[in-house]
């Protein structure tokens, strides 16, 4: 080897996917794929999907319904209504009006148990003895 002149590894083997074989498996793989993601998607552009209206400035949304009406409870937002528990309702699951909130004043155990909170979070609805 002469001084300065530098020679190349060896190149490994061609890749498998590189051979005409390889390119029918990834060719193949590729369509299947592509079905699987457009028969996925069947029904999403016009009319898959409902469009929802009113206000649906929601967070943390927990859903019930009662006699044909929808309810979501959520995240209260501590620039409205002292970031009590918001209530919104449907009749139809589509469009959707604000209720108000759970309580007019927080109560008073709240600030007892967690200082400082500014805003009530994540409602979970559980039923118990009906009610």
């Amino acid at each position: 080897m002469s001084r300065g002149v530098r020679r190349r590894p060896s190149m490994p083997a061609a890749h498998p996917a590189s051979s005409g074989a390889g390119r029918r498996v990834l060719g193949g793989l590729a369509l299947l794929v592509a079905v699987t993601a457009a028969v996925g998607m069947t029904g999403c552009a016009s009319g898959g999907a409902r469009e929802l209206t009113g206000d649906l400035m929601v967070h943390d949304p927990a859903l019930a319904e009662e006699d044909g009406t929808s309810y979501v409870y959520s995240t209260g937002n501590a620039t409205v209504a002292d970031g009590n528990i918001q209530i919104r309702s449907s009749d139809d699951g589509r469009n959707w009006q604000y209720r108000g909130e759970v309580w007019q004043d927080k109560p008073e155990w709240l600030g007892e148990a967690v200082p400082g909170v500014s805003n009530l979070w994540a409602p979970e609805l559980i039923e118990h003895d009906g009610t």
